[in-house]
């Protein structure tokens, strides 16, 4: 389970944190730069107030924390093969947090694994 010393926010899904680069999810989420940006309060569960683990924000997540284990690692060891039924958790969170380009290499992968077309 990531988590980097030098890290600059915290995810908590389920009773599991991860320690990571803030500008590294904005960078690659549209979700998570909006979000960040504003550390706010909000439906998405981001904070303003005393939430602070190691000098870090906490940002709670509805996910499930093997999910985000899954999407961490497919954000960081982009070059690893990713089993599909691996894929599935990065797949979906990429949908939900804007991982625009790391979902469409989910899919190219996933196209390449399984063509939807057989030939005989």
């Amino acid at each position: 389970m990531p988590w980097f010393d030098d890290g600059t926010m915290i995810l908590h899904a389920q009773s599991t944190r991860f320690k990571v680069c803030l500008e590294l999810l904005a960078q690659k989420s549209a979700f998570f730069a909006d979000k960040l940006a504003l550390l706010e309060p909000g439906p998405s569960g981001i904070t303003n107030d005393n939430r602070f683990v190691q000098g870090c924000p906490v940002v709670h997540l509805p996910d499930k924390a093997e999910d985000w284990g899954y999407m961490l690692d497919a954000l960081i060891n982009r070059k690893t093969p990713l089993p599909f039924a691996i894929a599935c958790s990065p797949l979906r969170l990429a949908c939900v947090y804007e991982f625009v380009d790391l979902l469409e290499e989910i899919m190219e992968r996933l196209t390449h694994t399984f063509p939807s077309t057989i030939e005989v």
